[in-house]
């Protein structure tokens, strides 16, 4: 086997002779290449290094399973990764985790037989880019390590390892890839009561299901050994349930043990539907049946393993072909590249909100960019239309910076109808360079604010992919009606974030949304939040005031405390801080907060507990003002993270939706009061109730910690004013922000039908969690697209092709832009597929693909599928080819009807597409 101990440990790292996207988020090459982004911390204690020594542990709730798995194939227990691999030995963090790396690498490639292999991993010490890594990685003992299904595709989705001194951590991990990376779910033992495994029988109603007998051969089991996946010879599970109206499947043994009924592959081929037992009712995202073998399941979703398995065959790929994964290590002490905002400025950004332009909006929201830039970080920010200016350059945070221009007036203002993205995207791809030199610039990460319309310059797609190959990351902030499948193609192809922004008469909303994404993107999660008119509390000296308290966690390290009002300045707004020791603190007015109109302070390792707030009015004026104002405090806390989204995924609309949200504290939290509060243009138009009881609002799964609210969205509509117009600047679509309030009690607790370990005692968990009472807030904007333009194949032609024959064919892929290197393509099994060439239509957003493809002597006859996979894009060409049978005559078919096309992407729900005229399609020719 090659040796794969290649570390890279100086921050010289040149990324240019790598053919891979580099980026803060997995990306997978077209020959099964995987880069992945980890942060290496301790969150019992906060600041871990690589360099200090760590000691294995054999830790029994995680590594137990791995070792009797193990011990039945005659083999040792799981080797730990320091010394000799016993348990005991001491060693660094560094050499603890590149070891568990090491041991990962080859298990990934001999679980996939040699087609998937660790490309890159990107290694952040003590915690920095925790928000924004694959792989959290926690080094203490305390946690559960959970991974999401797809993680993977979504940036906002992480697979977490928690006590990383276990001497199994490496298969570990591999278990945990299995849900984040293959969307495979468990199947080991859980007793029915237990709430864990749901199910559903020909449609019926969810009901429990337990495993009596745990599938044995599949490292999905027990915590990932055996290295393998289980296909139809060997895929075998015992379950037990109670479905509505038919008798039930109970397990042998009091303790779970024996006995339910038991299921393999074969039941789902036998022509008896009645005994193929039950299929995963969608709960953590999964939708196959219980009966499934993962071997058939995965090249559906992962395409380039069509064709690599052989039923029954599990002996292991050549270890000699593997090649050698590439670790960088970031130090805590490293100038990593930081972030460069781009603000739009052309004649749609013109726009006014009482007599204030949206640019100017945008651009005080690039101050308050620069006010929360933590000492020691690089930030810039530039403003374009066919030109490109600074409003202040890209360089390291001065607490003493004077700002050159006054954001709106000339020369930041400047306006015309014209939008040079490309110059834009070079302008900040630049000024990394020359900053952090080529092989640094990689962890860059640029805010791009437009409408996606390109009206003057070079090609965008140019500088986009420029970003990609240095690693930089593009996030974008759609405006107004803007072109969703340009934006939305630039920060998928860089994995980046692209978030919806206010309506385009709004420029206040679209500052504050800005503002907020910043501080939730740097991993600062809200703890307060107000946003309204200021009541009355009191009167003090004659002038009114406003008060309210809010309390921080006993985890959080640090305190950033903002205000902005919708149309006044709030940095002229006399407001004080206190916490429960009696320490006051002035929210001081600075030149910076002045231009930028808000008001700002960070208090570094603030007091945990009750903090009180006070607004008092203007001196002169002696009343509060009239106009809205928004409040938000954050706590830098990696114990602390919420999430919220609709069920059918973003930019969706119809007749009724379902939200969700959570939140981890340690642990997924139940037994809250969560609240999601609906704002549209500013004005709250409604709150609801969210639920964790499996019955009320929606809610599907009772204390899994996940919260549901079904939204009434015509009620809403017609509440909120939600409409379509068509204005100067083309169909403007509604748009909603949803604030979710948790409200954290004694009594909250980890969510007991959560997603745990293996082995892991929920009895442990409650012993380990650390009561508290705080609040916690989650923010999404949410877009009401009637069109989501998302990812298409043009039609083709289908045509009959003969066993032994090569053939080529050109292939368009509309509303996207996907790199060569990212485009994994499938004819099914017998067909082997080649991609030669790239190039980008002129026209509009896509690509033509030069493929050649050659039909084995042996390949079974019969129609198939064209698939090409790009990021979480998964288009169908059905029946682009059918196999002629060694018997059938060689005459060609006449028959030349258009092919269907399907277009997925995973946890969205995807509109009827319909595909634009267009001439004479691609024809599949015989060489």
């Amino acid at each position: 086997m090659k040796p794969i101990s290649h570390l890279i440990k100086t921050l010289v790292v040149s990324l240019l002779f790598i053919s891979p996207t580099v980026s803060q988020s997995a990306t997978i090459a077209s020959d099964g290449g995987v880069t992945l982004w980890l942060s290496y911390d301790d969150l019992v204690s906060p600041g871990a290094s690589l360099s200090d020594d760590v000691t294995v542990i054999l830790n029994n709730s995680n590594c137990q399973f791995v070792n009797d798995a193990r011990n039945a194939q005659g083999l040792p227990d799981s080797p730990g990764s320091c010394g000799d691999g016993t348990i005991g030995q001491t060693c660094t963090g560094e050499e603890k985790l590149i070891g568990d790396l090491e041991k990962f690498a080859e298990h990934l490639y001999e679980s996939t037989e040699g087609t998937h292999y660790l490309r890159h991993v990107y290694i952040s010490d003590e915690g920095r880019s925790w928000e924004t890594a694959d792989i959290r990685w926690s080094i203490g003992n305390s946690g559960n390590s959970s991974a999401w299904p797809w993680g993977w595709e979504d940036t906002t989705k992480e697979l977490n390892i928690r006590r990383g001194l276990g001497a199994c951590t490496h298969e570990l991990l591999l278990h945990e890839f299995g849900h984040y990376f293959y969307s495979l779910p468990d199947r080991y033992q859980v007793n029915e009561s237990d709430g864990y495994y749901e199910g559903t029988l020909d449609g019926s109603t969810s009901f429990d299901v337990g495993v009596c007998v745990p599938d044995p051969n599949t490292l999905m089991t027990n915590n990932g050994f055996p290295h393998q996946f289980v296909d139809t010879t060997n895929a075998s599970i015992a379950v037990s349930y109670d479905p509505p109206g038919s008798g039930h499947f109970d397990c042998a043994n009091p303790d779970g043990t024996g006995g339910g009924q038991v299921l393999t592959p074969g039941l789902l081929s036998d022509g008896d539907p009645n005994n193929d037992g039950p299929r995963w009712n969608g709960k953590w995202g999964f939708n196959l049946p219980y009966a499934q073998d993962e071997w058939s399941y995965m090249p559906d979703n992962q395409i380039d393993l069509t064709g690599i398995h052989t039923e029954g065959d599990f002996s292991d790929p050549n270890f000699d072909d593997m090649p050698e994964p590439q670790f960088h290590i970031i130090g805590a002490d490293a100038v990593n590249p930081g972030i460069i905002l781009l603000l739009d400025r052309s004649g749609s950004m013109q726009v006014e909100t009482n007599g204030v332009s949206a640019a100017q909006f945008v651009q005080e929201a690039g101050l308050y960019l620069y006010h929360s830039t933590p000492d020691g970080q690089f930030v810039g920010a530039y403003v374009y239309n066919a030109g490109v200016d600074p409003l202040f350059e890209y360089a390291e945070y001065d607490s003493n910076f004077a700002l050159p221009s006054s954001p709106g007036q000339a020369p930041l203002l400047n306006p015309t109808g014209a939008t040079n993205i490309a110059l834009a995207l070079e302008t900040a791809i630049d000024a990394f360079v020359d900053e952090h030199g080529e092989g640094e610039a990689n962890g860059g990460q640029i805010f791009l604010m437009s409408d996606g319309k390109q009206t003057t310059g070079n090609d965008l797609f140019d500088q986009v992919d420029r970003a990609n190959q240095l690693g930089i990351k593009i996030h974008t902030f759609t405006y107004g009606n803007a072109d969703a499948a340009t934006m939305a193609q630039i920060s998928s192809t860089t994995s980046g974030d692209g978030t919806a922004m206010s309506a385009a008469e709004n420029g206040s909303e679209l500052k504050l949304g800005m503002a907020k994404q910043f501080s939730l993107i740097r991993g600062n999660t809200p703890i307060y939040s107000f946003k309204g008119k200021l009541t009355k509390s009191g009167v003090t000296g004659g002038v009114e005031f406003f008060e309210d308290a809010f309390s921080l966690p006993p985890t959080a390290q640090n305190l950033r405390f903002y205000a902005f009002q919708a149309d006044g300045n709030a940095s002229e707004l006399d407001i004080r801080l206190r916490n429960d020791t009696g320490q006051n603190y002035q929210v001081a007015a600075t030149a910076l907060t002045d231009k930028g109109r808000f008001a700002g302070t960070q208090i570094e390792s603030p007091q945990p507990g009750e903090w009180l707030v006070r607004i008092l009015a203007d001196k002169k004026r002696k009343v509060l003002p009239k106009d809205a104002v928004e409040i938000v405090a954050y706590a830098d806390d990696r114990n602390l993270d919420g999430k919220v989204w609709f069920k059918s995924g973003p930019n969706s609309v119809s007749s009724k939706m379902q939200l969700r949200a959570f939140l981890d504290y340690q642990y997924v939290l139940t037994d809250m009061k969560v609240l999601a509060h609906l704002y549209h243009e500013g004005n709250r138009v409604g709150s609801v109730r969210m639920y964790d009881d499996g019955k009320k609002g929606g809610d599907n799964h009772s204390a899994d910690g996940i919260y549901s609210a079904d939204l009434d969205l015509r009620r809403l509509a017609r509440k909120a004013g939600l409409k379509w117009t068509k204005g100067e600047y083309g169909i403007e679509n509604p748009k909603l922000r949803i604030d979710v309030q948790y409200l954290i009690n004694k009594k909250s607790v980890p969510a007991p039908n959560q997603h745990y370990e293996t082995g892991m005692r929920y009895q442990d968990l409650l012993d380990e969690y650390r009561p508290a009472e705080f609040e916690a807030w989650t923010t999404l904007v949410h877009a009401f697209s009637r069109k989501s333009p998302k990812p298409v194949l043009q039609r083709i032609r289908s045509r009959t092709a003969m066993p032994g024959r090569s053939y080529r064919t050109t292939v368009t892929v509309l509303n996207a832009r996907p790199q060569a290197d990212e485009i994994r393509l499938s004819m099914g099994p017998g067909i082997k597929t080649q991609l030669h060439r790239v190039a980008p239509r002129r026209d509009r957003l896509g690509v033509r693909l030069s493929v050649s493809y050659r039909i084995d002597r042996d390949a079974e006859p019969g129609p198939r599928s064209l698939k090409v996979q790009f990021g979480d894009a998964l288009l169908v060409g059905k029946s682009a080819v059918t196999v002629r049978g060694a018997r059938q005559t060689r005459k060609i078919s006449s028959d030349r009807s258009s092919i269907s096309i399907e277009s997925t992407t995973r946890s969205t729900t995807i509109p009827n597409v319909t595909i634009p005229n267009v001439s004479a399609g691609s024809t599949l020719q015989a060489e």
